[in-house]
């Protein structure tokens, strides 16, 4: 390999180092110029080999950036996303309000979200889906399945995510 730029897609995150795909497959772990890592997952990057390994020169432009903020701070995490699913759980209870900070950042970077609720074969099914109807009624698609019972990703769920960036969230 020389020692060209190379382009390619930040797919994982180390702390400061990233892991990089390059549009063949291949992927290599990459370091940044500088002390902070300030790529993020999701980022088109310009990178050079060094060794086994390679070291960021350019995050390419941005479309969107997704943010998580809490109290204290607010902090990014992925980057250039065409969806972000929401996976929820039937067990444990979700939290409307981790749930609705998600959706006002994706909202905040217009990038659509579905809503996914998991394990629809749990005894709580029923009263978890009705809690998700206030988030359909402002517009929030919704989906449900069970994992364990699929014999691989479901219909719905491969026809979404089909072509696309996406980026799933949430503690199911």
């Amino acid at each position: 390999m020389d020692n060209a730029l190379q382009t390619g897609l930040v797919v994982a995150s180390y702390g400061r180092n990233v892991l990089v795909e390059a549009p063949d497959g291949s992927r290599t772990l990459c370091h940044p110029r500088r002390k902070k890592n300030e790529a993020l997952v999701g980022d088109a990057v310009l990178w050079q080999p060094s060794g086994d390994e390679g070291v960021i020169e350019k995050i390419v432009e941005r479309r969107n950036l997704l943010r998580r903020q809490d109290e204290i701070r607010t902090k990014a995490f992925a980057a250039n996303l065409d969806q972000v699913l929401v996976w929820l759980a039937v067990e444990p209870e979700f939290s409307a309000e981790q749930l609705t900070r998600i959706l006002l950042a994706t909202e905040e970077q217009n990038i659509p979200v579905t809503i996914c609720l998991n394990k629809d074969d749990l005894p709580g099914f029923s009263k978890s889906w009705t809690r998700l109807q206030v988030f359909a009624d402002i517009g929030y698609p919704l989906l449900h399945t069970n994992m364990l019972a699929a014999q691989g990703l479901p219909e719905a769920l491969l026809g979404l995510l089909a072509g696309k960036r996406s980026f799933l969230i949430g503690p199911s």
